[in-house]
């Protein structure tokens, strides 16, 4: 019987493997003449670190930036300053197409007539004001032109607009004051406490057709959130509800003057934010720049400007209130003169300002509420508001400084 051989004493038939230690990488414990039978494990990698490995990834992108610019890179260039606009007259064009007759007769016998001459539905454009707000000094002068620049005065806002200028500033509010306003708000219109307002409901409210208190109460809410007021907020504010708290007082208060008011607010604020915005891009992580917020009544910004333009289509500006012969045709023509470039980039300033004797922006030096195309005389002790709605021009009469009676130039 034959006998196995033994591995041992085997030297002279079969080469001798010797045995690899378990989990070895070692390739000298195996024999190259037995390629064919024994593995070779491949050597072990040792793991980079992820911070080392993501730097040099990094160099390396930025090494090839230079010749193959990434999207990153294309998203950085495009990098404007485009603000948030809270002015938005879509909303009052669609509040004023709802409305029924019996409430328009009140938003009228409140003085707010003029809001249903409103044609223009949207700004069209962002640059325009970011041009007026950058070029308005603290005094509230746009420095336009050679001839002084524009000056943002109750007088100007009342020509724009038309808005009541009763003659007293509204009722103060502390902010307790606001939210409980806000509160009762809520809970007239069926909003739950946590929930914000929106304009949703204050449509469903009109599209009643009441002209109850609280219906008209929605649509000057509109007015003045949308288009007059405008904050930062996307909702309804304490303030709205609090200014819009006693409708009856609505044509006593000077909305003018609160205007500018307003206006010069937010001119400070945004000359503060443009002051810290190079800083705020320089140290901001994300691809979208960060956010600047216009507010205020841009809409009379803009006309206010367009208006005074020595441009081929300008209007006469014989009848107030303003904004009810300007459209967004004659607002983009007017704007298509103004038009220059500047360093490569698009700007505005290019027509001269058209002299003001003879229009109704013209403020007599005596009287500054005075216009030449109406004598003066002495202010009656009666106070007559004017209704704006049937777009014929309004003529102040008086010889102070206050104004008064107001009369329709036919």
């Amino acid at each position: 019987m034959e006998q196995p051989v033994s591995s041992a004493g085997s030297s002279n038939t079969e080469p001798s493997v010797r045995k690899r230690k378990k989990h070895s990488t070692s390739p000298e414990l195996i024999s190259s003449s037995d390629d064919e039978d024994d593995f070779i494990p491949p050597r072990r990698s040792k793991h980079k670190n992820t911070h080392e490995s993501k730097a040099a990834k990094a160099k390396k992108v930025s090494n090839n930036s230079s010749t193959i610019p990434t999207k990153n890179d294309e998203k950085k260039k495009k990098k404007k300053c485009r603000p948030t606009i809270r002015c938005a007259p879509e909303f009052i064009k669609s509040a004023i197409e709802i409305l029924k007759d019996c409430q328009r007769k009140r938003i009228k016998k409140l003085g707010f007539g003029w809001v249903l001459s409103l044609t223009v539905d949207a700004l069209r454009t962002r640059n325009l004001p970011v041009f007026l707000m950058d070029n308005t000094s603290e005094s509230l002068v746009i420095n336009v032109g050679t001839q002084g620049g524009l000056k943002i005065t109750p007088h100007a806002v009342h020509c724009v607009l038309g808005l009541p200028n009763g003659g007293i500033d509204p009722p103060p509010f502390s902010c307790a004051q606001k939210r409980e306003q806000l509160l009762t708000l809520k809970k007239l219109l069926g909003v739950p406490k946590q929930k914000n307002i929106d304009f949703e409901v204050l449509y469903q409210r009109i599209r009643l057709g009441g002209d109850d208190d609280l219906t008209i109460r929605c649509f000057i809410i509109i007015v003045f959130n949308r288009l007059l007021f405008p904050t930062t907020s996307k909702y309804i504010t304490g303030r709205d509800a609090a200014w819009t708290s006693d409708l009856h007082n609505l044509p006593n208060i000077d909305w003018c003057k609160v205007l500018v008011d307003d206006i010069s607010h937010a001119v400070i604020s945004w000359k503060s934010k443009r002051l810290a915005y190079p800083k705020r891009l320089a140290n901001s992580k994300k691809l979208s720049e960060p956010t600047l917020s216009l507010t205020s009544c841009t809409l009379f910004c803009i006309i206010f400007y367009l208006d005074n333009l020595l441009s081929m289509n300008r209007l006469d500006a014989i009848e107030i209130p303003r904004i009810a012969h300007f459209t967004n045709d004659i607002i983009a023509n007017i704007l298509h003169e103004d038009t220059q470039i500047a360093n490569g980039l698009e700007t505005y300033g290019k027509l001269a300002l058209r002299p003001k004797e003879g229009t109704y922006y013209f403020e007599d030096s005596q009287s500054q509420l005075l216009f030449t195309a109406c004598p003066p005389s002495p202010p009656p002790t009666v106070r007559v508001l004017t209704n704006y709605s049937d777009n014929r021009a309004s003529v102040h009469d008086g010889s102070s400084g206050e104004p008064n009676v107001s009369k329709e130039m036919r």
